[in-house]
């Protein structure tokens, strides 16, 4: 809205909300799906959501802070497949009473990454892109 428009009184108009460009040269796979995760330092595995990832790195929702330090995590998506790596988190954010992190690998063994894979082909294959 520049001056005239304020002198003159007329209304701004709103802009539209455009999603942002993908800027990853590997994009991410949304998963949306319920795992559970476990750092260094603690007994139990936590329940989260895995909103999506690829093997870069990932965007992880769950009821708790993780603490600040933490980087060897275990995933956990289901009683017989879980992955252990070594994470930097890069960002984090709360909404509507959840934490939001997102982090990249700096250890995910070659092994887990076809692991990974197959079972976001088995469990997600809409988000796999050809």
């Amino acid at each position: 809205m520049g001056l005239l428009d304020i002198l003159f009184g007329r209304k701004a108009k709103k802009q539209q909300e455009r999603p942002m460009p993908e800027r990853r040269m590997v994009p991410r796979w949304e998963l949306n799906c319920q795992a559970q995760v476990r750092w260094e330092g603690r007994e139990q595995f936590v329940p989260c959501e895995i909103k999506d990832l690829n093997y870069r790195g990932f965007k992880i929702r769950l009821n708790q802070e993780i603490p600040e330090g933490a980087s060897a995590l275990i995933f956990r998506f289901s009683e017989n497949f879980s992955i252990n790596c070594t994470v930097k988190f890069a960002w984090s954010s709360q909404a509507e009473g959840k934490f939001i992190y997102g982090a990249s690998f700096t250890r995910l063994k070659d092994a887990d990454k076809e692991r990974l894979y197959q079972f976001v082909l088995q469990n997600f294959p809409q988000s796999i892109r050809k």
